[in-house]
């Protein structure tokens, strides 16, 4: 009876194997490793036309790509683009680098034992590419900074810390930076850490005797020039209520960090902005030119509820060039008007800097059409120069648009999902209608269909997801129309000599000499030494001291030191010993 048993499950166990080969020769041939979308580039622009976009370069990422984020080097040469994918039910951080017009391999970031809960990425103007993430193993919770040069990631660090805002992170070609929001005496408050070169400083909290708790997601960190500027809101529990005067209202008010090129603390000033509801708080935004001048953008969302307004954002610009504080270097709150017929305020979608001049883009969430607005920082402070490029209603009501400038013109571009089965790129500055180019879905794959998004709207980058039959890893794609090109060099900031540098110790065999490299303002964040007797160098001495041996009794030594700080021009001073005595 058990020989019975056994084989007709052995007969079971064949038919399902049989039924389920049948089943995959049914339904086909398997799905390819990455289904391509297929792109048809634009047509030859009609007479009159000069259009600022050019074709767009597919470029590949992974299945199931999620969390997508584009980001641009300060004057837009370098791209990078950074994504999560869930592998065995934890999320893994990839990013990929276009340096110029080449795109580098993809470099995963993340462990696979971590999960990758948010992250930031920025790139420098050498087209470096900086990534922080919050991360849990187990019970553990950290902070994780990484570098990427070329296609190799430099080696993580870590801070121990249970991020509950951010983390926002800046490369800047000084010092890079990273913050986030984290408890601290249980008041959440923003914590940074910087690195100019010699490693990250340890966590330092901002603003530890303030009471009031900062509003988690409102970080904004910028670090594009000699400054450094972290912005974000701290509640403020004495407003008063506009609907009911005689009640208080939980609102919020923008702080200002700033870190000077010459000093290694974060100065913070508080209430800079005006009051937020908490019921619908907008993060400050932070925009820095190339002359140093930095536009801080707050939002006003205090009046009566009632009235269901929507003011304006309003800024504050700090010119360095301005003798005396912090403080007395910021001008007084301006609108960020949006001149137009219909007179409505929009929302503020994103503000970039680019080649002196500040761009800030206007979405479409209260049914109006998108705006690109220029902003000229000012040559003489105080001065405000703004430029508009209103667009026209036929790419609304579109969730996905994104603008192209080129320095004297501003093209908009909205993706038109509607069909389904395709995205039609369309260009609202000419002809509306028209597509400029159209994406089909994989043609080897039947049932397929494609989807466009834009991350940022003021990044010509298209994030393609074409959903698969029978599958739930989408294929992930980008169509990049960014340009590509060289960033300028910044100018270097120059170290001042406080204290001179020395060589102490007696020039005698079996004693120490001491090189010492002084005081200097900025302090430098590496020095290096080279030991010399006469022109010919000491194998191997590489520090601070040499002990002098009888090889080299009767003549005298020589000690180089390079002292260097990001963003500084390198210094070398050389000082040299009396004849060695025996």
């Amino acid at each position: 009876m058990a020989g019975t048993t056994g084989r007709s499950r052995s007969a079971a166990i064949v038919a399902a194997v049989l039924m389920t080969l049948a089943v995959v020769l049914t339904l086909g041939s398997p799905l390819p490793a990455q289904a391509k979308p297929r792109v048809t580039p634009p047509a030859s622009p009609a007479p009159g036309e000069d259009p600022v976009l050019g074709a767009g370069q597919l470029v590949e990422l992974a299945k199931g790509a999620r969390d997508v984020r584009v980001e641009e080097s300060p004057h837009g040469a370098h791209v990078a683009v950074s994504w999560t994918v869930r592998a065995g039910g934890r999320s893994v951080l990839w990013a990929r680098v276009k340096r110029g017009s080449t795109w580098g391999r993809k470099v995963r970031l993340s462990p696979r034992k971590a999960d990758v809960v948010r992250h930031d990425v920025d790139l420098d103007s050498d087209g470096s590419l900086l990534a922080a993430w919050a991360e849990r193993r187990g019970k553990v919770h950290s902070v994780v900074v990484r570098r990427v040069a070329g296609n190799k990631a430099a080696r993580p660090v870590s801070f121990r810390a249970r991020a509950r805002g951010g983390p926002q992170v800046a490369a800047g070609p000084w010092r890079d930076a990273v913050a986030w929001v984290t408890r601290h005496r249980r008041t959440l408050r923003p914590v940074t850490s910087a690195d100019v070169g010699a490693g990250w400083s340890g966590p330092e909290v901002l603003g530890p005797r303030l009471r009031t708790p900062v509003v988690a997601d409102s970080l904004a960190l910028d670090a594009d020039s000699r400054y450094m500027h972290l912005t974000y809101l701290t509640r403020d529990r004495g407003a008063e209520d506009p609907d009911r005067p005689d009640q208080k209202v939980l609102a919020a008010t923008a702080s200002w960090s700033v870190l000077s090129p010459t000093s290694d603390r974060w100065a913070t000033r508080h209430h800079l902005g005006p009051l937020q509801r908490l019921e619908r708080p907008r993060a400050p935004m932070v925009a820095v030119d190339r002359s140093d001048v930095a536009t801080l953008v707050f939002h006003d969302n205090a009046g009566p509820l009632a009235s269901g307004a929507r003011p304006y954002p309003v800024v504050r610009l700090f010119d360095p060039r301005r003798s005396g504080t912090l403080t007395s270097r910021l001008d007084d709150l301006r609108s960020l008007e949006v001149t137009g017929d219909d007179g409505r305020p929009r929302v503020l979608a994103g503000v970039r800097h680019r080649e002196g001049h500040v761009l800030a883009a206007f979405d479409t969430s209260t049914g109006l059409a998108p705006l690109l607005k220029q902003v000229t920082s000012p040559e003489v402070p105080g001065d405000f120069d703004p430029r508009d490029w209103p667009t026209y209603s036929a790419c609304t009501p579109a969730r996905h648009w994104f603008f192209v400038w080129s320095g004297d013109w501003a093209e908009m571009h909205c993706l038109d999902n509607e069909a389904g089965d395709h995205v039609a790129l369309l260009n609202d500055a000419f002809d509306p209608t028209r597509p400029v180019s159209r994406v089909d879905p994989d043609p080897a794959l039947p049932g397929s269909t494609v989807e466009g998004a834009v991350p940022d709207p003021l990044v010509p980058i298209i994030v393609l997801t074409e959903d698969l039959p029978r599958t739930t890893a989408d294929a992930v794609w980008l169509l990049d129309h960014t340009a590509g090109g060289t960033e300028p060099r910044p100018a270097r900031l120059r170290m001042k000599q406080v204290r001179r540098p020395k060589l102490t110790g007696k020039a005698r065999v079996g004693a120490t000499l001491r090189a010492r490299p002084g005081t200097w303002r900025a302090a430098p964040a590496r020095v290096t030494f080279r030991w010399f007797v006469g022109k010919r160098r000491i194998a191997g001495a590489k520090g601070a001291t040499l002990t002098l041996t009888p090889a080299v009794a009767g003549t005298r030594i020589r000690v180089t030191m390079t002292l260097t700080r990001a963003g500084h021009a390198p210094v070398r001073v050389t000082r040299q010993s009396a004849r060695v005595r025996r």
